[in-house]
């Protein structure tokens, strides 16, 4: 057990020093993303290729939010959250709490059109994005 822990522990410091800041020169574009019942705000997010954005996604709802896209598949995504940081290329979901900020820093090189949008369910089942939590990227060359 004591072995797992170290080994966790390892690969945790890893993904944080991976984390790191973009390569010099290369300038972030800070995008500002609000989840409340039932809407994200803005709906539509323009970037150009290859451009290296931080998406600081706030939940200003009072139930916990998630926020998914397939922008994020394939490609490294560096997720902070409440002094937690991390470097993966598997990014799938992000759940955020009321209040709570997160932010995504990632680069998507391929042009095209990407769906986000809340994957939570109400209690009576309803789900998020058949209530209007749901927008898009545009990638342009």
């Amino acid at each position: 057990m004591k072995r797992h822990r170290v080994l966790l522990l390892t690969l945790i410091a890893a993904a944080v020093t991976l984390a790191g800041a973009p390569a010099a020169g290369q300038p972030i574009r800070l995008i500002r993303v609000v989840l409340e019942e039932y809407r994200i705000t803005p709906a539509a997010i323009t970037v150009k290729s290859g451009e290296r954005i931080r998406l600081e996604v706030q939940n200003g709802g009072t139930v916990t939010h998630e926020f998914r896209s397939a922008i994020f598949r394939g490609i490294e995504v560096t997720v902070r959250t409440q002094g937690f940081d991390v470097l993966t290329e598997r990014f799938e979901v992000l759940s955020v709490r009321p209040t709570w900020i997160a932010t995504l820093e990632f680069t998507r090189r391929t042009p095209g059109e990407y769906q986000f949008w809340c994957g939570a369910i109400t209690p009576d089942g309803k789900r998020h994005i058949d209530l209007g939590m749901v927008g898009k990227f545009v990638v342009v060359p």
